[in-house]
């Protein structure tokens, strides 16, 4: 499993604290500040996608309030178009009702004057005035005629009186519902400012992610160079070994800062892995085999595709460590890995028995050799499967009696 690089924005202050790198006196404190770069670089990409994220979801947000303002605003508009016709309609009913009552009047005015003729002349007073009678046969058939128009005039009278109850009580309907829609309304128009409120904090908060995920990126960008120019001094120092220019001490204690949190990850002592590194390019970061292998373990291409890593990353130290980690420890459980890694392992170096030369020997030939020959029938091809592994075993032992740095 590839090496978790996410870690604390603690490391920044380590890598102000760090002397630079075109200053620095060794390799140890190249790895060191190398280290902390990563370690930056990962939080700073940590927080690059974490504002991404917040990004993306504020985008989502500003989305469905944008919606929620067109939905607010739209039923403001329909509240409004609600109350405009409520409004008419209360005008005409309330047109209608004044008719009413006029009419209601003109008739109440002519019966109280039939009441009042009556009163003052009597029924034969009122015959002779009103209708004219001349015998008593008209009279009958007059009186009929009036007992008829009045019973008319009060179903009249009842009529319009039913009538303008009914149009005060739709009148009063309609004043209510008026109210009620008006209140809507107001209560639509506060919604839709309070949504564009929402909005417009929305819009802030964007400009603030966005401003802040331009400087994460510049600052990913910055790291990346200073990782890239430190991998560079890291190479050109560990190149002094091969050249004499550091013992074998000196490569033991640069390289013990870069293998050791990476070894504990999988269970791996620092001094077995730095003997991996010794044996297979002697430091050499930028080393390149006849068969393709390439980096300090000498992991090749398709081993590394293989488990997933990309081909890329076999040229920057710190991940070819990783790689070559993950398949020294992916060989160890191929073969009985049950116990610790331990020196007592790798004696003596060479030996035919240990489940720590038969993952050595998968390392540098393959698992599907061992697993075919044997280590004892491996060591016998004369491949030099077993001074490659005898030489592993002895730097191990050397390396273990030298301790942390």
């Amino acid at each position: 499993m590839r090496r978790s690089l996410w870690a604390g924005v603690a490391a920044l202050a380590l890598a102000a604290a760090l002397p630079a790198a075109g200053e620095a006196a060794s390799l140890q404190q190249l790895e060191q500040q190398q280290q902390a770069a990563q370690q930056q670089l990962a939080a700073t990409q940590q927080a690059y996608r974490t504002t991404q994220s917040s990004i993306a979801y504020t985008l989502n947000q500003m989305e469905l309030t944008n919606q929620e303002l067109a939905a607010a605003r739209a039923r403001a508009q329909s509240l409004d178009a609600q109350v405009a016709q409520t409004q008419a309609d209360l005008q005409a009913t309330a047109q209608q009702l004044a008719a009413t009552r006029d009419r209601l009047h003109a008739e109440a005015a002519l019966l109280a004057n039939q009441v009042r003729l009556m009163e003052e002349h009597g029924s034969i007073g009122y015959l002779d005035v009103v209708l004219g009678a001349h015998s008593f046969a008209d009279f009958v058939s007059r009186l009929y005629m009036l007992t008829q128009v009045a019973e008319m005039a009060g179903h009249i009278v009842a009529q319009i009186r039913s009538q303008e109850a009914a149009e005060q009580a739709q009148a009063q309907q309609l004043a209510a519902q008026q109210a009620r829609l008006v209140a809507l309304r107001d209560q639509a128009e506060a919604a839709a400012a309070q949504v564009q409120a929402d909005l417009t904090r929305q819009q802030v908060l964007m400009a603030s992610l966005r401003a802040q995920e331009a400087s994460e990126q510049a600052t990913i960008q910055a790291l990346s160079s200073r990782i890239a120019a430190l991998t560079q001094q890291i190479q050109a120092l560990l190149t002094q070994y091969r050249g004499g220019g550091l013992t074998l001490h000196q490569l033991y204690n640069a390289l013990y800062p870069l293998v050791q949190p990476i070894g504990a990850q999988f269970g791996l002592p620092p001094a077995l892995i730095i003997a991996v590194i010794t044996e297979e390019s002697g430091g050499n970061a930028q080393a390149v085999s006849r068969t393709g292998a390439i980096g300090l373990m000498q992991v090749e291409p398709g081993t590394a595709a293989e488990m997933g890593f990309p081909v890329s990353d076999l040229y920057n130290p710190q991940e070819n460590v990783v790689i070559g980690c993950t398949y020294l420890h992916q060989m160890l459980m191929l073969f009985g890995h049950t116990a610790a890694v331990s020196p007592a392992l790798a004696e003596p170096p060479g030996n035919a028995t240990s489940y720590l030369s038969a993952a050595l020997a998968a390392y540098n030939a393959g698992p599907g050799a061992v697993e075919q020959y044997g280590l004892a029938g491996l060591y016998a091809l004369g491949w030099g499967v077993q001074g490659y592994v005898a030489n592993v075993e002895s730097l191990y032992l050397e390396y273990t009696a030298w301790g942390t740095p």
